[in-house]
């Protein structure tokens, strides 16, 4: 990577070479600050694993890096996990993040009868740190560790590559539960429009309990709006099933094999989950963000410009 021709005081002293460039994930500046400052000695501890920083950077809209020394440290510390048969490791990663998560969920929902004030938005940015700092190393260290590992026995083994993914056992996340609702309620719609359904109140009053349930679904960095049922009946009419294909024998599959293929699996799931309950705990506390951009007479996207540090600073 080029070292950048004009580099702003707060970047004087970075160096490109230091770090992995990860790619783009477009993000305002407010979401990006969960990323660059979610480190959490309390819990890197709870892992079991040695780290003093999460070494990560975002410029521009989102261009995310990773310093390689804490990549590698990380990494290393994973494949020795792997190489121990530690997989009591990966099973308590997994609980810890769902402590963490659900603990999410359950603030989440006291948020609608809470004041605004500096004490909830600190408590917000602090929970909503520590989902990011779980989801990073899920999509970055850990699944990065797993998935190389998982590739060196199926070369070494003669495992068919094109077939490993069905080796990786299926946690199951809100979003798969999303999805296998609205296939139901595909079958209960039965092509009626959204008109005929407000006409049956017990279907209507289905759509809209889903829609309150997942109104997080279309949300990312704190961007989109929440589900609406409006939204959720076009959801409906154009989700399909996902067609069922034969069922074809597996070669066999070593306990080797078996053991590197649920590593990979318990790191994807808090990957997968961590953005899922990201965007959970932020959907709940929208409104606030939003009455708290109206205080200064800014749009929604103008105010999510801001760095937490700026916007705590403004709360009483």
């Amino acid at each position: 990577m080029d070292t950048p021709k004009f580099i702003s005081p707060a970047l004087k002293d970075f160096d490109p070479a230091q770090y992995h460039f990860f790619g783009l994930w477009k993000q305002n500046l407010f979401s990006a600050c969960f990323w660059v400052s979610c480190f959490s000695q309390e819990i890197v501890d709870k892992l079991g694993l040695e780290s003093s920083e999460a070494g990560s950077l975002v410029l521009g809209e989102g261009n995310f890096f990773l310093k390689y020394s804490e990549i590698n440290n990380i990494k290393k510390q994973i494949f020795q996990k792997i190489a121990d048969r530690d997989e009591d490791f990966f099973k308590n990663m997994v609980l810890l993040s769902d402590r963490y998560f659900l603990a999410s969920v359950e603030y989440g929902k006291t948020l609608k009868d809470k004041e605004i004030n500096a004490e909830n938005f600190q408590e917000y940015v602090e929970r909503a740190r520590d989902i990011s700092l779980l989801w990073m190393l899920g999509a970055e260290q850990f699944s990065e560790a797993a998935e190389e590992k998982l590739s060196e026995v199926v070369a070494a083994e003669s495992f068919p590559s094109e077939r490993v993914t069905e080796i990786i056992p299926k946690f199951d996340t809100p979003l798969n539960q999303q999805h296998r609702e609205v296939l139901e309620l595909k079958e209960e719609v039965a092509g009626r429009s959204l008109e005929e359904i407000k006409r049956d109140p017990s279907l209507y009053a289905k759509l809209q309990n889903h829609a309150e349930r997942f109104a997080w679904m279309e949300m990312a960095n704190l961007a989109g709006e929440s589900l609406t049922v409006e939204r959720l009946y076009e959801q409906i009419l154009y989700t399909k099933a996902e067609p069922v294909a034969a069922a074809q024998k597996l070669p066999p599959v070593s306990a080797n094999l078996a053991f590197h293929a649920r590593c990979m699996s318990y790191c994807g799931y808090i990957r997968q989950a961590g953005a899922e309950y990201f965007n959970m705990l932020s959907e709940k506390f929208l409104p606030h963000l939003r009455s708290i951009a109206k205080k200064f007479d800014l749009t929604h996207d103008e105010f999510l410009l801001q760095r937490d540090t700026e916007i705590m600073a403004t709360i009483p």
